[in-house]
Protein backbone atom coordinates (compact mmCIF):
# COMPACT_ATOMS: atom_id res chain seq x y z
CA UNK A 1 0.00 0.00 0.00
CA UNK A 2 1.62 3.25 -1.10
CA UNK A 3 1.59 6.30 1.12
CA UNK A 4 0.91 9.78 -0.21
CA UNK A 5 1.62 12.33 2.49
CA UNK A 6 0.66 15.31 0.27
CA UNK A 7 -2.71 13.81 -0.53
CA UNK A 8 -3.28 13.00 3.11
CA UNK A 9 -2.44 16.58 4.06
CA UNK A 10 -4.84 18.02 1.47
CA UNK A 11 -7.64 15.70 2.58
CA UNK A 12 -7.14 16.70 6.19
CA UNK A 13 -7.23 20.40 5.28
CA UNK A 14 -10.42 19.70 3.38
CA UNK A 15 -12.00 18.29 6.56
CA UNK A 16 -11.46 14.55 6.28
CA UNK A 17 -12.45 12.73 9.50
CA UNK A 18 -9.57 10.92 11.13
CA UNK A 19 -12.01 8.89 13.25
CA UNK A 20 -13.41 6.87 10.38
CA UNK A 21 -12.60 3.17 10.52
CA UNK A 22 -12.56 0.40 8.00
CA UNK A 23 -14.46 -2.84 8.30
CA UNK A 24 -11.78 -4.13 10.68
CA UNK A 25 -12.18 -1.13 12.94
CA UNK A 26 -8.89 0.55 12.05
CA UNK A 27 -8.38 4.26 11.47
CA UNK A 28 -6.12 5.87 8.87
CA UNK A 29 -3.43 6.52 11.49
CA UNK A 30 -3.44 2.89 12.62
CA UNK A 31 -3.19 1.67 9.00
CA UNK A 32 -0.29 4.07 8.27
CA UNK A 33 1.60 2.89 11.32
CA UNK A 34 0.91 -0.76 10.54
CA UNK A 35 2.36 -0.43 7.03
CA UNK A 36 5.24 1.80 8.16
CA UNK A 37 3.99 4.85 6.28
CA UNK A 38 5.89 7.13 8.62
CA UNK A 39 5.34 10.39 6.76
CA UNK A 40 1.61 9.81 6.42
CA UNK A 41 1.38 8.84 10.07
CA UNK A 42 3.31 11.95 11.06
CA UNK A 43 1.01 14.21 9.01
CA UNK A 44 -2.07 12.62 10.59
CA UNK A 45 -0.61 12.91 14.12
CA UNK A 46 0.30 16.57 13.62
CA UNK A 47 -3.20 17.25 12.34
CA UNK A 48 -4.71 15.45 15.29
CA UNK A 49 -2.39 17.28 17.71
CA UNK A 50 -3.35 20.65 16.27
CA UNK A 51 -7.01 19.75 16.37
CA UNK A 52 -6.67 18.55 19.93
CA UNK A 53 -4.97 21.78 20.96
CA UNK A 54 -7.70 23.77 19.28
CA UNK A 55 -10.30 21.67 21.04
CA UNK A 56 -8.53 22.18 24.36
CA UNK A 57 -8.43 25.93 23.87
CA UNK A 58 -12.08 25.95 22.87
CA UNK A 59 -12.98 23.87 25.90
CA UNK A 60 -11.15 26.25 28.20
CA UNK A 61 -12.97 29.22 26.76
CA UNK A 62 -16.30 27.44 27.05
CA UNK A 63 -15.52 26.40 30.64
CA UNK A 64 -14.70 29.97 31.56
CA UNK A 65 -18.03 31.15 30.15
CA UNK A 66 -20.32 28.33 31.32
CA UNK A 67 -18.67 26.64 34.34
CA UNK A 68 -21.85 26.74 36.52
CA UNK A 69 -23.90 25.09 33.78
CA UNK A 70 -21.35 22.32 33.37
CA UNK A 71 -21.23 21.68 37.09
CA UNK A 72 -25.03 21.48 37.35
CA UNK A 73 -25.19 19.06 34.42
CA UNK A 74 -22.45 16.93 35.94
CA UNK A 75 -24.37 16.81 39.22
CA UNK A 76 -27.40 15.48 37.31
CA UNK A 77 -25.33 12.58 35.97
CA UNK A 78 -25.70 13.55 32.30
CA UNK A 79 -22.97 14.49 29.82
CA UNK A 80 -23.07 18.27 29.65
CA UNK A 81 -21.25 18.62 26.34
CA UNK A 82 -19.99 16.80 23.27
CA UNK A 83 -16.43 15.59 22.87
CA UNK A 84 -14.66 17.16 19.93
CA UNK A 85 -13.83 14.56 17.29
CA UNK A 86 -10.12 15.22 17.73
CA UNK A 87 -10.34 14.44 21.46
CA UNK A 88 -12.36 11.30 20.73
CA UNK A 89 -9.64 10.20 18.29
CA UNK A 90 -6.99 11.02 20.88
CA UNK A 91 -8.84 8.84 23.41
CA UNK A 92 -9.02 5.95 20.93
CA UNK A 93 -5.36 6.40 20.12
CA UNK A 94 -4.38 6.54 23.80
CA UNK A 95 -3.16 10.14 23.77
CA UNK A 96 -3.43 10.62 27.52
CA UNK A 97 -1.87 14.08 27.50
CA UNK A 98 -4.32 15.43 24.96
CA UNK A 99 -7.35 13.97 26.72
CA UNK A 100 -6.27 15.20 30.16
CA UNK A 101 -5.44 18.63 28.74
CA UNK A 102 -8.96 18.84 27.35
CA UNK A 103 -10.43 17.70 30.70
CA UNK A 104 -8.27 20.18 32.60
CA UNK A 105 -9.54 22.86 30.29
CA UNK A 106 -13.08 22.23 31.46
CA UNK A 107 -14.14 19.18 29.50
CA UNK A 108 -16.51 16.72 31.10
CA UNK A 109 -15.18 13.22 31.73
CA UNK A 110 -18.42 11.65 30.50
CA UNK A 111 -18.91 13.95 27.49
CA UNK A 112 -20.13 12.02 24.46
CA UNK A 113 -19.41 11.89 20.76
CA UNK A 114 -21.33 10.55 17.77
CA UNK A 115 -19.91 8.37 15.03
CA UNK A 116 -18.89 10.18 11.81
CA UNK A 117 -21.79 8.68 9.89
CA UNK A 118 -24.23 9.45 12.70
CA UNK A 119 -25.32 5.85 13.12
CA UNK A 120 -24.11 5.61 16.72
CA UNK A 121 -24.41 8.31 19.37
CA UNK A 122 -23.47 8.72 23.00
CA UNK A 123 -19.94 7.20 23.01
CA UNK A 124 -17.65 8.38 25.82
CA UNK A 125 -13.89 8.77 26.01
CA UNK A 126 -13.74 5.76 28.33
CA UNK A 127 -15.40 3.66 25.62
CA UNK A 128 -12.90 4.91 23.05
CA UNK A 129 -9.91 4.26 25.33
CA UNK A 130 -11.29 0.81 26.26
CA UNK A 131 -11.82 -0.11 22.60
CA UNK A 132 -8.28 1.07 21.81
CA UNK A 133 -6.83 -0.90 24.74
CA UNK A 134 -5.04 2.02 26.38
CA UNK A 135 -4.71 1.08 30.07
CA UNK A 136 -2.97 4.31 31.30
CA UNK A 137 -5.70 6.48 29.82
CA UNK A 138 -8.40 4.18 31.18
CA UNK A 139 -6.83 4.46 34.66
CA UNK A 140 -6.72 8.26 34.34
CA UNK A 141 -10.36 8.43 33.31
CA UNK A 142 -11.40 6.05 36.10
CA UNK A 143 -9.51 8.21 38.59
CA UNK A 144 -11.64 11.11 37.39
CA UNK A 145 -14.73 8.98 38.03
CA UNK A 146 -15.73 8.29 34.49
CA UNK A 147 -18.91 6.23 34.29
CA UNK A 148 -18.16 2.53 33.81
CA UNK A 149 -21.76 1.68 32.91
CA UNK A 150 -22.53 4.41 30.38
CA UNK A 151 -24.13 2.91 27.25
CA UNK A 152 -24.29 4.46 23.80
CA UNK A 153 -27.23 4.20 21.41
CA UNK A 154 -26.22 0.62 20.53
CA UNK A 155 -26.16 -0.36 24.20
CA UNK A 156 -22.38 -0.65 24.16
CA UNK A 157 -20.58 -0.04 27.47
CA UNK A 158 -16.84 0.41 28.15
CA UNK A 159 -16.64 -3.24 29.34
CA UNK A 160 -18.37 -4.48 26.18
CA UNK A 161 -15.86 -2.45 24.10
CA UNK A 162 -12.89 -3.97 25.93
CA UNK A 163 -14.30 -7.53 25.82
CA UNK A 164 -15.20 -7.24 22.11
CA UNK A 165 -11.70 -6.08 21.21
CA UNK A 166 -10.02 -8.57 23.59
CA UNK A 167 -8.12 -6.12 25.82
CA UNK A 168 -7.68 -8.20 29.00
CA UNK A 169 -6.00 -5.49 31.11
CA UNK A 170 -8.84 -3.07 30.35
CA UNK A 171 -11.45 -5.74 31.18
CA UNK A 172 -9.77 -6.37 34.53
CA UNK A 173 -9.53 -2.65 35.34
CA UNK A 174 -13.15 -2.01 34.47
CA UNK A 175 -14.35 -4.99 36.52
CA UNK A 176 -12.33 -3.82 39.52
CA UNK A 177 -13.82 -0.33 39.07
CA UNK A 178 -17.31 -1.82 39.35
CA UNK A 179 -18.39 -2.20 35.73
CA UNK A 180 -21.58 -4.22 35.44
CA UNK A 181 -21.04 -7.43 33.36
CA UNK A 182 -24.80 -7.93 33.12
CA UNK A 183 -25.32 -4.98 30.74
CA UNK A 184 -26.46 -5.96 27.22
CA UNK A 185 -26.24 -4.22 23.86
CA UNK A 186 -29.15 -3.77 21.49
CA UNK A 187 -28.56 -7.32 20.20
CA UNK A 188 -29.00 -8.67 23.75
CA UNK A 189 -25.35 -9.74 24.14
CA UNK A 190 -23.29 -9.26 27.28
CA UNK A 191 -19.56 -8.58 27.48
CA UNK A 192 -18.98 -12.29 28.27
CA UNK A 193 -20.96 -13.46 25.26
CA UNK A 194 -19.16 -11.04 22.92
CA UNK A 195 -15.76 -12.11 24.25
CA UNK A 196 -16.67 -15.74 23.67
CA UNK A 197 -18.03 -14.95 20.20
CA UNK A 198 -14.84 -13.13 19.21
CA UNK A 199 -12.66 -15.91 20.61
CA UNK A 200 -11.12 -13.92 23.45
CA UNK A 201 -11.03 -16.88 25.83
CA UNK A 202 -8.94 -15.22 28.53
CA UNK A 203 -11.22 -12.20 28.67
CA UNK A 204 -14.23 -14.52 28.78
CA UNK A 205 -12.68 -16.54 31.62
CA UNK A 206 -11.86 -13.39 33.61
CA UNK A 207 -15.40 -12.07 33.17
CA UNK A 208 -16.86 -15.48 34.05
CA UNK A 209 -14.72 -15.73 37.19
CA UNK A 210 -15.68 -12.20 38.12
CA UNK A 211 -19.35 -13.03 37.62
CA UNK A 212 -18.91 -16.21 39.64
CA UNK A 213 -17.10 -14.33 42.40
CA UNK A 214 -19.73 -11.61 42.26
CA UNK A 215 -22.47 -14.22 42.59
CA UNK A 216 -20.59 -15.86 45.48
CA UNK A 217 -20.11 -12.45 47.05
CA UNK A 218 -23.77 -11.70 46.43
CA UNK A 219 -24.67 -14.99 48.08
CA UNK A 220 -22.40 -14.15 50.99
CA UNK A 221 -23.92 -10.69 51.18
CA UNK A 222 -27.38 -12.23 50.97
CA UNK A 223 -26.41 -14.77 53.63
CA UNK A 224 -25.00 -11.99 55.82
CA UNK A 225 -28.09 -9.92 55.21
CA UNK A 226 -30.28 -12.94 55.98
CA UNK A 227 -28.26 -13.64 59.12
CA UNK A 228 -28.49 -9.98 60.02
CA UNK A 229 -32.20 -10.07 59.32
CA UNK A 230 -32.55 -13.18 61.48
CA UNK A 231 -30.52 -11.56 64.23
CA UNK A 232 -32.61 -8.41 63.93
CA UNK A 233 -35.77 -10.51 63.96
CA UNK A 234 -34.48 -12.42 66.98
CA UNK A 235 -33.52 -9.14 68.63
CA UNK A 236 -36.94 -7.71 67.84
CA UNK A 237 -38.58 -10.86 69.16
CA UNK A 238 -36.44 -10.69 72.28
CA UNK A 239 -37.28 -7.01 72.60
CA UNK A 240 -40.95 -7.84 72.09
CA UNK A 241 -40.72 -10.50 74.79
CA UNK A 242 -38.90 -8.11 77.09
CA UNK A 243 -41.52 -5.43 76.43
CA UNK A 244 -44.27 -7.99 77.03
CA UNK A 245 -42.57 -9.20 80.23
CA UNK A 246 -42.04 -5.61 81.36
CA UNK A 247 -45.70 -4.91 80.65
CA UNK A 248 -46.71 -8.04 82.57
CA UNK A 249 -44.49 -7.05 85.50
CA UNK A 250 -45.89 -3.51 85.37
CA UNK A 251 -49.44 -4.86 85.35
CA UNK A 252 -48.53 -7.18 88.21
CA UNK A 253 -47.07 -4.29 90.18
CA UNK A 254 -50.13 -2.16 89.43
CA UNK A 255 -52.37 -5.00 90.55
CA UNK A 256 -50.33 -5.45 93.73
CA UNK A 257 -50.43 -1.70 94.35
CA UNK A 258 -54.20 -1.73 93.88
CA UNK A 259 -54.47 -4.66 96.29
CA UNK A 260 -52.30 -2.90 98.86
CA UNK A 261 -54.28 0.30 98.39
CA UNK A 262 -57.55 -1.58 98.81
CA UNK A 263 -56.15 -3.28 101.93
CA UNK A 264 -55.04 0.10 103.29
CA UNK A 265 -58.46 1.58 102.55
CA UNK A 266 -60.11 -1.42 104.23
CA UNK A 267 -57.86 -1.01 107.26
CA UNK A 268 -58.66 2.70 107.28
CA UNK A 269 -62.39 1.92 107.13
CA UNK A 270 -62.01 -0.60 109.93
CA UNK A 271 -60.01 1.89 111.99
CA UNK A 272 -62.59 4.58 111.30
CA UNK A 273 -65.39 2.21 112.26
CA UNK A 274 -63.49 1.21 115.38
CA UNK A 275 -63.00 4.87 116.21
CA UNK A 276 -66.71 5.44 115.68
CA UNK A 277 -67.55 2.51 117.96
CA UNK A 278 -65.05 3.77 120.53
CA UNK A 279 -66.53 7.25 120.29
CA UNK A 280 -70.03 5.77 120.64
CA UNK A 281 -68.88 3.73 123.64
CA UNK A 282 -67.29 6.78 125.25
CA UNK A 283 -70.41 8.79 124.49
CA UNK A 284 -72.59 6.02 125.95
CA UNK A 285 -70.43 5.89 129.05
CA UNK A 286 -70.62 9.66 129.33
CA UNK A 287 -74.40 9.54 128.86
CA UNK A 288 -74.65 6.69 131.40
CA UNK A 289 -72.47 8.64 133.80
CA UNK A 290 -74.62 11.71 133.23
CA UNK A 291 -77.78 9.66 133.78
CA UNK A 292 -76.28 8.13 136.91
CA UNK A 293 -75.21 11.56 138.11
CA UNK A 294 -78.71 12.92 137.48
CA UNK A 295 -80.24 9.88 139.14
CA UNK A 296 -77.97 10.24 142.14
CA UNK A 297 -78.78 13.93 142.22
CA UNK A 298 -82.50 13.12 142.06
CA UNK A 299 -81.98 10.51 144.76
CA UNK A 300 -80.18 13.03 146.88
CA UNK A 301 -82.92 15.55 146.26
CA UNK A 302 -85.54 12.86 146.95
CA UNK A 303 -83.67 11.80 150.07
CA UNK A 304 -83.39 15.38 151.22
CA UNK A 305 -87.07 15.92 150.45
CA UNK A 306 -87.94 12.66 152.19
CA UNK A 307 -85.82 13.62 155.09
CA UNK A 308 -87.45 17.01 155.27
CA UNK A 309 -90.87 15.36 154.91
CA UNK A 310 -89.98 12.84 157.59
CA UNK A 311 -88.74 15.62 159.83
CA UNK A 312 -91.95 17.50 159.18
CA UNK A 313 -94.03 14.40 159.83
CA UNK A 314 -91.98 13.68 162.89
CA UNK A 315 -92.46 17.21 164.04
CA UNK A 316 -96.20 17.02 163.37
CA UNK A 317 -96.34 13.60 165.01
CA UNK A 318 -94.46 14.95 167.98
CA UNK A 319 -96.79 17.89 168.10
CA UNK A 320 -99.76 15.55 167.75
CA UNK A 321 -98.34 13.29 170.42
CA UNK A 322 -97.63 16.27 172.61
CA UNK A 323 -101.17 17.51 172.03
CA UNK A 324 -102.53 14.02 172.65
CA UNK A 325 -100.35 13.66 175.72
CA UNK A 326 -101.46 17.03 176.94
CA UNK A 327 -105.06 16.03 176.31
CA UNK A 328 -104.52 12.69 178.02
CA UNK A 329 -102.78 14.49 180.85
CA UNK A 330 -105.72 16.79 181.08
CA UNK A 331 -108.09 13.85 180.91
CA UNK A 332 -106.09 11.98 183.52
CA UNK A 333 -105.88 15.05 185.59
CA UNK A 334 -109.59 15.55 185.26
CA UNK A 335 -110.22 11.95 186.23
CA UNK A 336 -107.79 12.28 189.07
CA UNK A 337 -109.49 15.40 190.17
CA UNK A 338 -112.81 13.64 189.83
CA UNK A 339 -111.53 10.73 191.85
CA UNK A 340 -110.05 12.94 194.39
CA UNK A 341 -113.25 14.83 194.50
CA UNK A 342 -115.25 11.67 194.88
CA UNK A 343 -112.99 10.22 197.51
CA UNK A 344 -112.45 13.28 199.42
CA UNK A 345 -115.61 12.98 201.58
CA UNK A 346 -114.67 9.49 202.72
CA UNK A 347 -111.06 10.00 203.53
CA UNK A 348 -111.55 9.19 207.17
CA UNK A 349 -113.47 5.97 206.50
CA UNK A 350 -112.25 2.76 207.89
CA UNK A 351 -112.28 1.23 204.45
CA UNK A 352 -109.60 3.60 203.06
CA UNK A 353 -107.08 0.84 203.54
CA UNK A 354 -108.91 -1.10 200.87
CA UNK A 355 -109.08 1.71 198.37
CA UNK A 356 -108.45 1.02 194.67
CA UNK A 357 -104.92 1.19 193.49
CA UNK A 358 -103.75 4.56 192.36
CA UNK A 359 -104.21 5.38 188.70
CA UNK A 360 -101.05 5.76 186.58
CA UNK A 361 -99.67 9.20 186.50
CA UNK A 362 -99.76 11.37 183.40
CA UNK A 363 -96.05 11.12 183.05
CA UNK A 364 -96.07 7.32 182.93
CA UNK A 365 -98.87 7.28 180.34
CA UNK A 366 -97.06 9.82 178.16
CA UNK A 367 -93.84 7.82 178.24
CA UNK A 368 -95.59 4.65 177.07
CA UNK A 369 -97.33 6.46 174.20
CA UNK A 370 -94.07 7.97 173.03
CA UNK A 371 -92.41 4.48 172.85
CA UNK A 372 -95.19 3.04 170.69
CA UNK A 373 -95.10 6.01 168.37
CA UNK A 374 -91.32 5.72 167.97
CA UNK A 375 -91.59 2.02 167.14
CA UNK A 376 -94.13 2.78 164.42
CA UNK A 377 -92.01 5.60 163.07
CA UNK A 378 -88.92 3.37 162.95
CA UNK A 379 -90.82 0.65 161.10
CA UNK A 380 -92.07 3.22 158.58
CA UNK A 381 -88.55 4.50 158.04
CA UNK A 382 -87.31 0.94 157.41
CA UNK A 383 -90.03 0.43 154.80
CA UNK A 384 -89.17 3.71 153.08
CA UNK A 385 -85.47 2.83 152.96
CA UNK A 386 -86.21 -0.61 151.45
CA UNK A 387 -88.45 0.96 148.81
CA UNK A 388 -85.78 3.56 147.99
CA UNK A 389 -83.10 0.83 147.66
CA UNK A 390 -85.29 -1.25 145.31
CA UNK A 391 -86.03 1.83 143.17
CA UNK A 392 -82.29 2.68 143.01
CA UNK A 393 -81.44 -0.85 141.84
CA UNK A 394 -84.09 -0.65 139.11
CA UNK A 395 -82.73 2.70 137.85
CA UNK A 396 -79.13 1.36 137.81
CA UNK A 397 -80.27 -1.74 135.89
CA UNK A 398 -82.05 0.44 133.28
CA UNK A 399 -78.90 2.55 132.82
CA UNK A 400 -76.71 -0.55 132.34
CA UNK A 401 -79.13 -2.01 129.75
CA UNK A 402 -79.12 1.21 127.71
CA UNK A 403 -75.27 1.35 127.72
CA UNK A 404 -75.06 -2.27 126.52
CA UNK A 405 -77.45 -1.56 123.60
CA UNK A 406 -75.41 1.45 122.48
CA UNK A 407 -72.13 -0.53 122.52
CA UNK A 408 -73.61 -3.42 120.52
CA UNK A 409 -74.86 -1.00 117.85
CA UNK A 410 -78.55 -1.94 118.18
Amino acid sequence: MGGHPTVVQRLLRAGADTRLRNVNGHTALQIAERYDETECALVIKEHIKAAVQAAVDSAREAAALAAPTSQAAAADGAAPQEVPKEIADAAYDGDKAAVLAWLDGGGHVDATVDSPDGSVSGATMLMEASAGGHAPLVDALLERRASTDWQNSNGTSPLICAAYTGHLAIVQRLLRAGADPRLRDVQGDTALQLAQHKGHAVCARVIKEHVKAAKAEAREVAAREAATAREEAAAKEQQRKEVKEAKRQRQKQEKEQKRLKAAEEEEARKAEKQEEREAARVKAEEEAAELLRRHEEREREAAAAAKAEAALRKQRAAEARAAKTAKEDRDWQARLNELQRRTQPHKHDASREHAAPAAPTAKAIGTKAIGVERAKQHEAELREREEARVEQQQVLKAIRDKGSRILSGD
